[in-house]
């Protein structure tokens, strides 16, 4: 594999195709697998010319998360779900006030409390020495949409709501995007446009069946990373032969896998 990976390198006519039915089973450790036969230290196969069939589910992608706990914010919160909003790279003031919020972070997790009241962690803040300004408006602009929000609505409605959380979250973060979070947040889009078609077909919702549907379309999504020039696709076997390939491998299509005759 390696051999012919770096002949396909300097062959551009090269189309070597390895269709391997697992790329979809675990496709983070088959990833790293094919990083590691390849002979690349890291994950990232667009230099190496590889176009991997199905990268990780959407939902799984720390922008993803992050997204969908700022949507389900509620004025009392598991800790946890707080916690993984405190320490996020993808909320606004995150650089900035880095240390200050793992200090928080750490402060409230020593309360051992299974459930925080917003009120209780701006009120804890306003008397503490931490300096979180940006994340405390954070937390009021999104305490108000919550208390504006209506029981139930269209989900047309719901889109709109979840547009303005992440905005007054400051979601995906400051600073300029790498591009591997720009892809991220387009796929975000799209899902978003997939939920706003069954808004034709459906009720009013509540907010929760709304991110119950979200989180249903993005973890049927996968993040997919399609180097400029593709030379070496690993893909399903259904795939591999709407390729044309000059070089095929069937994994798994060693003579063991035969019966003898």
């Amino acid at each position: 594999y390696k051999r012919q990976a770096e002949t396909s390198v300097a062959n551009p006519d090269a189309r070597i195709v390895i269709a391997a039915d697992t790329v979809t089973d675990d496709p983070e450790l088959f990833r790293g697998c094919v990083a590691g036969v390849f002979g690349y230290g890291d994950t990232s196969l667009q230099r190496a010319h590889v176009y991997l069939g199905h990268g990780p589910s959407l939902i799984e992608r720390p922008p993803i998360n992050d997204a969908l706990g700022i949507l389900q914010f509620s004025e009392c919160m598991q800790w946890d779900v707080f916690s993984g909003l405190l320490r996020s790279s993808c909320i606004g003031g995150a650089v900035d006030e880095r240390l200050e919020r793992a200090l928080l972070d750490h402060e409230i997790r020593s309360l051992d409390r299974y459930e925080l009241p917003i009120a209780f962690v701006i009120n804890f803040l306003a008397g503490s020495d931490y300096t979180c300004v940006r994340f405390e408006r954070i937390l009021s602009k999104l305490i108000v949409l919550h208390r504006e929000a209506p029981k139930r609505q269209s989900l047309v409605q719901w889109l709109e709501h979840f547009d303005q959380c992440l905005k007054a979250a400051g979601w995906p973060g400051d600073g300029v995007p790498s591009a591997v979070t720009e892809a991220v947040v387009s796929q975000w889009a799209d899902a978003c446009d997939q939920l706003q078609r069954l808004d034709v077909v459906l009720p009013a919702v509540s907010r929760g069946e709304a991110i119950k549907r979200l989180r249903r379309i993005l973890s049927e999504m996968f993040v997919t990373e399609v180097p400029a020039d593709p030379r070496i696709f690993i893909v399903s076997a259904e795939e591999a032969w709407l390729l044309n390939p000059s070089h095929l491998w069937l994994v798994g299509a060693h003579s063991d896998a035969f019966v003898s005759t």
